[in-house]
């Protein structure tokens, strides 16, 4: 198996390079930030109490600004994961009266429950704000007919998400949306949902014109060192609206205490073109090695990626919990787990996830997740180094 891997890594080798050029250029512009704001040790130190005149977290935030090319942006540890930062975003833009409309069609299963598509003690539906969705995946949109006058945000997911109606886009192709939709209601908030797809192009989907995103911090730009937190970076009169909710009106982004967090939330923007990178990597040997095994997946290895996720389709419930159970195997942490399938209120279905990771939830750290129903399709993300995603990849195919 090993020489047989080998060998696949010899056909990749122009693959590897493009996502190296990618990589160096992506930690260019983050180092090139951290230069221009002087990042100093004592930047790293804990504030208390109302958090007031916190210095390196003021830095922080004009750090990714800078690197995510907006106005402004709210990095914290208050915010506990990408949902909570999406569900902050929109909570904060959002007024009775208006209108989210989505154009990849029913975003993440989380986010159903703060707009108010599934029940839930508080949705933005019980604020009076309407929601729409369309599906750009199946035929062109005219927005000129799905636009209208009430409509303030529109919601745009990245990644593909728990379905193959939905593939992940690439920042240019959201580029193109926005000029499309910008030509049609200038005034509209274009908002993306950028888990998963941070590092991963050399640019982000704000250097195209869109107006805010959100993310985690446990996913790609926190570098797998960040054990917590999430941001949200765009135009600076939609981010002070969101501090206001993160904290209070008047308060906004001047409060809000960081106690263990600053440290590895630097270091782990600092890593976190590297650090995608070698998921990158590992997932491309992946594509490739697991269709030539006689594996359905998506996107092939040479396809243009936008996310860290590669989809596998089992076609058999054994077949994927089978994978599921390996990859928790050959993982470093509760290797010797034993997989059970799950059903919490904020997933529409059945699913089990395999995570040995050093951060609960860590996606950027090598996991497996999918929902329990047909096709059965699950969804390999993420390694904090290529040696570990080849690694579990030799003995995965060894006993399947």
């Amino acid at each position: 198996m090993e020489e047989f891997i080998e060998k696949e890594e010899e056909s990749l080798r122009e693959a590897f390079k493009k996502i190296e050029r990618i990589r160096y250029n992506n930690f260019k512009r983050v180092i090139e930030a951290f230069r221009l704001y002087k990042v100093r040790e004592m930047d790293f130190y804990d504030s208390t109490g109302y958090g007031f005149y916190d210095t390196g977290r003021d830095k922080l935030e004009k750090i990714f600004s800078l690197v995510f090319g907006t106005e402004d942006s709210l990095v914290r540890s208050q915010i506990a994961s990408g949902s909570h930062a999406i569900s902050i975003a929109l909570f904060g833009i959002l007024k009775k009266g208006d209108e989210i409309l989505s154009i990849t069609g029913r975003p993440y299963d989380t986010i159903e429950r703060t707009i108010g598509l599934k029940p839930s003690p508080l949705t933005l539906k019980d604020f009076g704000v309407s929601y729409r969705e369309v599906n750009i995946f199946k035929g062109d949109v005219d927005f000129k007919k799905v636009l209208r006058d009430e409509t303030k945000v529109i919601f745009i997911q990245k990644s593909m998400g728990y379905t193959k109606e939905r593939r992940t886009l690439l920042n240019r192709e959201i580029g193109e949306l926005v000029k499309k939709i910008k030509s049609v209601k200038d005034d509209v908030i274009v908002f993306v949902d950028n888990c998963y797809g941070e590092f991963v192009e050399e640019n982000e989907p704000t250097h195209f014109g869109v107006d805010i995103i959100a993310g985690s911090l446990t996913k790609n730009p926190g570098g797998g060192i960040a054990p917590f937190g999430g941001y949200i970076a765009g135009r600076k009169d939609l981010i002070e609206r969101c501090s206001s909710l993160l904290s209070s009106p008047g308060i906004g982004k001047e409060g809000g205490a960081q106690i263990s967090f600053k440290r590895n939330a630097f270091l782990g923007l600092f890593l976190s073109p590297h650090i995608v990178g070698e998921a990158l990597k590992g997932i491309t040997l992946s594509s490739k090695v697991l269709e030539d095994t006689g594996f359905r997946v998506f996107p092939k290895w040479n396809e243009e990626r936008g996310d860290i996720i590669l989809g596998i389709e089992f076609g058999e419930r054994e077949k994927l919990m089978k994978f599921a159970q390996l990859v928790q195997n050959y993982s470093p942490i509760d290797s010797d787990a034993i997989l059970e399938p799950m059903r919490e209120d904020f997933f529409n279905e059945e699913i089990v996830m395999a995570a040995g990771t050093f951060t609960q939830g860590s996606s950027i750290e090598l996991s497996f997740d999918a929902p329990l129903s047909p096709p059965y399709i699950g969804y390999l993300q993420g390694g904090l180094t290529y040696e570990h995603i080849k690694y579990a990849l030799i003995n995965i195919l060894k006993e399947i």
